[in-house]
């Protein structure tokens, strides 16, 4: 994959296309339909890094734009990355990991109590009943809070115009964690989350098939 700095626009990066040669691309002048900063590359333990979040910017404005995962250190990962809220209003959840999700309290909080304002917090399926019992306990109502939505495996969510569906994975054996497979301008893009190898590589291969 490519360094954060070539998806914000700057510089170039050697790129390897289908018959394995290697080419100089100058992304400056690619016109993007997606843009992802990482809010963080950090594990469940890392106190430099920031926990793994990621925003995913698919138009110019706060409706085009997707938190994936809310650590957390959301806080500090969004001031150190000179973002203000809100800079997006959608908010996915792909397990329930504090290091993914430790932060949904906080923008919660904040979107109601500084910005007057209600996000769209995206919730998996198979999550939604522990979503509800562990954000109720400390917010006595999620949907005063968020726009909940909750989608399955067959139905994608938008964001604009892109079709996002949830990808079930293996995080280990007994946990499972859903990233997503983004669908625009006909390419899939996968974005696993946490998860083992092997579950990654046959969901990889299943949509190459």
């Amino acid at each position: 994959f490519v360094h954060n700095s070539v998806l914000d626009g700057v510089g170039k990066v050697l790129v390897k296309n289908k018959n394995g040669e290697y080419s100089l691309v100058d992304f400056t002048k690619r016109e993007y339909w997606m843009n992802v900063k990482f809010l963080g590359t950090g594990g469940f333990f890392s106190t430099k890094l920031f926990n793994s979040n990621a925003l995913f910017n698919f138009g110019s404005d706060s409706s085009t734009s997707l938190l994936v995962d809310a650590g957390t250190d959301i806080k500090y990962s969004l001031r150190a990355s000179s973002l203000t809220l809100p800079e997006f209003n959608n908010i996915y959840i792909t397990h329930l990991h504090g290091d993914h999700f430790g932060g949904v309290e906080y923008l919660g909080f904040y979107f109601k109590y500084v910005l007057n304002k209600k996000p769209r917090l995206i919730v998996p399926l198979p999550l939604i009943n522990d979503v509800k019992r562990i954000l109720d306990a400390v917010m006595v109502d999620i949907y005063e809070f968020f726009n909940v939505e909750v989608v399955g495996f067959v139905k994608p969510f938008l964001i604009g115009d892109v079709e996002c569906y949830i990808l079930e994975q293996d995080h280990r054996s007994d946990i499972k964690t859903y990233g997503l497979r983004i669908k625009a301008k006909n390419r899939n893009i996968l974005f696993s989350s946490d998860c083992t190898f092997d579950s990654l590589k046959r969901n990889i291969k299943h949509y190459q098939e």
